[in-house]
């Protein structure tokens, strides 16, 4: 009878390791240095004598702000209706936090920057069901694990 607890209790800590130590190894594993990117979007009413637009970003409100866009992001052509703009920004580091502005250029050159707006960036992890890959492995794991225990147990009960 002894024996047989030592090896039940032998095979519950197995999967109890499961659930303590490879659930946290999976969550170092998935890489923390994944691609963040931040995607600025606006809208307009009018264009009138609109060119176009330049993006901006620093590191503290106050700035200095320096240049994100390499060219001139083009208005639409039809400037009584406005447009809708998107601009996605691929140098973002996951975990800092931006501040963006958007600058209005015209037609002659005249040039007006918008109020800074505060961003926190994110990676860009991959999901399962909309959660985290590494925190869904930990789950399952840990979900496994427990299981197994429970079986071991109501089998030990059993005997």
């Amino acid at each position: 009878m002894r024996t047989k607890l030592l090896v039940q209790l032998i095979t519950a800590r197995r999967y109890l390791f499961l659930a303590l130590v490879v659930a946290p190894i999976a969550l170092v594993l998935v890489p923390t240095d994944a691609p963040t990117t931040v995607t600025i979007k606006w809208s307009t009413r009018h264009e009138i004598k609109t060119a176009g637009y330049l993006i901006y970003r620093a590191g503290d409100f106050a700035g200095p702000f320096a240049p994100i866009t390499r060219e001139l992001i083009p208005a639409l052509n039809d400037p009584y209706l406005g447009g809708t703009y998107a601009y996605t920004d691929t140098t973002a580091r996951a975990g800092e936090i931006y501040f963006y502005q958007l600058e209005d250029v015209a037609l002659d050159g005249t040039r007006t920057r918008q109020a800074p707006l505060q961003v926190i960036a994110r990676a860009n992890t991959p999901t399962i069901l909309g959660v985290p890959f590494a925190k869904m492995i930990a789950l399952c794991s840990g979900l496994f694990a427990g299981f197994f225990i429970l079986i071991e147990v109501t089998r030990w009960r059993a005997r």
